[in-house]
């Protein structure tokens, strides 16, 4: 395509005020998985982020609630994808009705017995970004779809959000919205078909790629089925519940060690994390078929785009810039595999240069971007495909690593003018919602402390054995790097 020719899946305003584009690659492939659970009212990866906030004194509940929704209306005036709507295969930005707006996607919730744990079991799918506060807890929760919302794109909403807030402290939520100061241009959040220079067909798709792509695939069904947690017995045909959440935090000097040991060994935590759920799920009873550890792993793409683009800019906070890649551990259980050569395994992965993280059969370098379309397209009809008779679920848990939060999100936010005190970010949290007998698991640091999440679908675990296994996972942590 040449520099004068204008992206098939660009933004294009379509009549007066009103802007659409395709849905790319990756998006589509996450909205079909989301609306698998539509008809359940239930929606598979729903993203929900909770922050716990504290105040000054000198603030009033009142207070703290309008000038949230008064931020939260600024924030969704910044990142127009908040409220685009999906119809078919595109998305579309309309002119903001503010008052409709807020009625529709920011809610208070005042009862002081609802906790974060039944919200985030109680929230359904919507066709926008939703914002609720728990005055009880101080607590703001944002949720939405995982093809228009991630990890680190949440985390940096989070922080837009709170940088608002500490404006509108200041000087109240009854003006108008110009009145703040803040720049209210609206960011459209770009394809990432479009960014990161991806092939969007087959045609345009170098033979290289496709020879990656159709390796990649190869390892998948090598991998399948992957070893996995037991499920509750005769839940393998059950419809999905609501999902739940557990998390393990280790103390700061206990993260201190984690990160030191991992240094030393030349290892990222995510690889060691990921080690220690393996031998985890490992240690349990298996399918005879299941010999292996396969699964797509999220990878944050916006530090690795082409062009020069650096991935901090606040544009690409609303969106999916993700790339599922492949981590393929081989037999994980055999007796010559220890806890170093199975983290080893990880970090060619983890740790490698992701623009040549591929190799094709003629030795052709190819980036986890340029991979990242190609592999999806591939990957999809195998998933729309029914189980086989005599296949054990896909039921081997995921992890996605947020890393170190301090780099996006800001401890404290001080109230605009200096003596006004501060908003205090006390605590994160992040999941994704889960309507398959997987657990899906996080990884990240923050205030020092190394979080280890997991959610689950009640249907086919219990919280017990969740526990279990994430102490599990914490203790072969501990012991795989001598601690």
């Amino acid at each position: 395509m040449s520099g004068s020719e204008i992206h098939p899946y660009s933004w294009k305003e379509t009549s007066p005020g009103i802007f659409s584009r395709p849905l790319d690659t990756i998006e589509t492939f996450f909205k079909w998985l989301a609306d698998l659970g539509v008809p359940l009212k239930r929606e598979h990866w729903g993203v929900s982020m909770a922050l716990q906030l504290s105040f000054p004194t000198t603030i009033s509940e009142a207070d703290i609630e309008a000038c949230l929704r008064k931020a939260w209306l600024i924030l969704s005036h910044q990142h127009p994808m908040l409220h685009a709507r999906a119809t078919g295969n595109h998305i579309t930005v309309s002119p903001l009705n503010e008052q409709e707006w807020l009625e529709e996607s920011f809610f208070t919730h005042a009862e002081e017995s609802i906790t974060l744990d039944q919200l985030f079991t109680s929230i359904e799918p919507g066709p926008i970004v939703s914002c609720h506060w728990l005055s009880g807890t101080h607590e703001v929760v944002i949720h939405g779809s995982h093809w228009r919302l991630d990890g680190i794109g949440s985390i940096k909403l989070s922080d837009r959000l709170l940088s608002a807030l500490s404006t509108v402290l200041l000087l109240g939520a009854g003006l108008p919205l110009e009145a703040y100061g803040l720049d209210l241009t609206p960011l459209f959040t770009p394809s990432l078909d479009e960014i990161s220079l991806g092939f969007i067909n087959e045609e345009s798709t170098p033979a290289a790629v496709k020879n990656v792509a159709d390796k990649l695939l190869g390892t998948v069904i090598k991998g399948a089925p992957s070893i996995g947690l037991p499920l509750i017995p005769g839940s393998e045909k059950a419809l999905p519940g609501p999902s739940c959440r557990v998390r393990v935090v280790l103390d700061e000097e206990t993260t201190k060690s984690v990160v030191a040991a991992c240094k030393s060994r030349a290892l990222k935590v995510t690889s060691a994390v990921h080690t220690a759920i393996v031998q985890a799920v490992a240690a349990k009873p298996q399918h005879p078929l299941a010999k292996h550890y396969c699964i797509t792993t999220a990878v944050d793409l916006r530090r690795r785009l082409p062009e020069g683009k650096n991935g901090d800019g606040p544009e690409l906070a609303a969106g999916m810039f993700i790339s599922p890649g492949l981590v393929f551990i081989e037999e994980p259980a055999a007796e010559d595999r220890d806890f170093m050569s199975i983290a080893k395994d990880f970090e060619s992965t983890y740790g490698a240069d992701m623009s040549t993280l591929y190799s094709s059969d003629d030795g052709t370098k190819v980036s986890i971007t340029h991979a990242t379309a190609p592999f999806a397209r591939r990957i999809v009809p195998l998933l729309q495909m029914p189980q086989p008779e005599g296949m054990p679920p896909q039921n081997a848990p995921h992890l996605s690593s947020l890393g170190i939060l301090d780099k996006y999100l800001k401890r404290e936010y001080p109230i605009k003018g200096g003596d006004s005190g501060t908003i205090t970010v006390e605590d994160f949290w992040l999941g994704g919602e889960m309507i398959t007998p997987a657990v899906c698991c996080h990884v990240w640091t923050w205030r020092d402390r190394l979080n280890l999440a997991a959610v689950y679908n009640t249907a086919f675990f219990d919280k017990a054995s969740v526990e279990d296994f994430m102490e599990t996972v914490k203790q072969n942590l501990l012991k795989g790097l001598a601690l």
